[in-house]
């Protein structure tokens, strides 16, 4: 597997094609998106855009009619497992609003684990079913963001792994650290499937001793 580089390499041929189907000019597009025309000419040229930029860019096309996806103008699986941890990092449960472009509609996600002990265990399907598992993990446990500087990504094809070392505690001040994957498998420019896995005996010890504390502070609160 090779390493990720960052940004989104843009399908330069696509995103031309949707601007003259758009009628606009390369400087008509950067103005309607709030960049210079540079930065189109860039795009246009196969170049690589964060993930805002290029999705100002979809939003200035489909301004105009055009019909074109995000997905449409990227083929780089490594930097959509990027900016998935990124915003995880940074929106925590709210992530979903903020890059729902990111998934399939019927996306599936199981996280490792036993619903007996690890409440955000399970498979999860759709947006829906990654918010549902975005409140159960933070109702859980809270966690310090991890710069993405600090993940190793690993790519090989269309499946990309995730790997860091995180931090994650209670709201009763237990902590515990903990490796984390994540694999995904991307599909036509979007998550299709993804896969969480770390130490679960870790984490179930944490939210055990969370809940022998909540009954600690229940039965003193008598």
């Amino acid at each position: 597997m090779g390493a990720i580089e960052r940004g989104f390499c843009v399908v330069g041929q696509r995103l031309r094609r949707a601007r003259l189907d758009a009628g606009l000019t390369q400087t008509e597009l950067a103005e309607k998106a709030g960049y210079c025309d540079r930065l189109i000419r860039k795009a246009e040229s196969g170049g690589r855009l964060n993930f805002q930029t290029l999705a100002d860019i979809v939003s200035a096309l489909r301004e105009g009619g055009s019909t074109i996806d995000f997905s449409n103008l990227i083929v780089d699986p490594g930097a959509i497992a990027n900016e998935f941890i990124k915003q995880m990092n940074t929106q925590g449960r709210d992530m979903i609003a903020h890059c729902e472009h990111l998934f399939t509609e019927n996306f599936v996600f199981v996280c490792a684990g036993q619903t007996e002990n690890i409440p955000f265990a399970g498979t999860f399907v759709g947006r829906d079913g990654m918010q549902n598992w975005l409140e159960l993990l933070y109702d859980s446990v809270s966690s310090i963001p991890v710069e993405n500087t600090s993940v190793c990504f690993f790519q090989n094809g269309h499946e990309v792994v995730a790997r860091y070392q995180k931090r994650m505690s209670t709201t009763q001040g237990t902590a515990c650290e903990t490796w984390v994957h994540f694999h995904f498998v991307i599909e036509h420019g979007k998550i299709a499937n993804m896969r969480k896995e770390f130490d679960t005996f870790a984490v179930a010890q944490l939210i055990a001793d969370r809940n022998l504390n909540l009954c600690y502070a229940i039965q003193r609160s008598r």
